[in-house]
């Protein structure tokens, strides 16, 4: 199964992305650095949560083409509130045919001095035991 980690973060979400894909054995790809995603059977999409919704840069990567060709997108964020926040934007997903799981892992992170210390160590591990459940259900 090949699998793609690619995270939208300067840190927060970006130390669950690297920790998930440590365990499934890849590397994690920043949103704006990420190539060649055909061919790829499971791809965890991680973004940190802004005013309620992610940034305009996981708007733009929604259109890329090739994102149709993903077997599955599974959403994982990191936000203040530590709730799932993403239902517009799976259905935006879903919209243009790109097949999304309604399952996502919502972990807590860090906004100026609220939750100081997110995501810490149980967090990022919460995260690798989503994804690891995800990756042995299969797509």
């Amino acid at each position: 199964m090949r699998i793609k980690v690619v995270y939208e973060s300067k840190k927060h979400t970006k130390k669950v992305a690297e920790a998930i894909a440590k365990r499934m054995g890849v590397k994690a790809e920043a949103l704006n650095e990420v190539q060649n995603l055909d061919k790829t059977d499971l791809l965890f999409l991680g973004f940190g949560i802004y005013g309620g919704g992610p940034k305009k840069e996981l708007e733009e990567f929604a259109n890329r083409e090739e994102l149709k060709s993903v077997k599955k997108v599974v959403l994982f964020t990191t936000s203040c509130k530590g709730q799932d926040q993403t239902a517009s934007y799976r259905e935006k997903l879903k919209g243009l045919g790109i097949p999304v799981s309604d399952q996502v892992f919502a972990g807590k992170g860090r906004f100026l001095f609220l939750n100081w210390k997110q995501p810490n160590q149980k967090t990022i591990e919460d995260g690798v035991k989503f994804a690891c459940k995800v990756r042995k259900r299969g797509i």
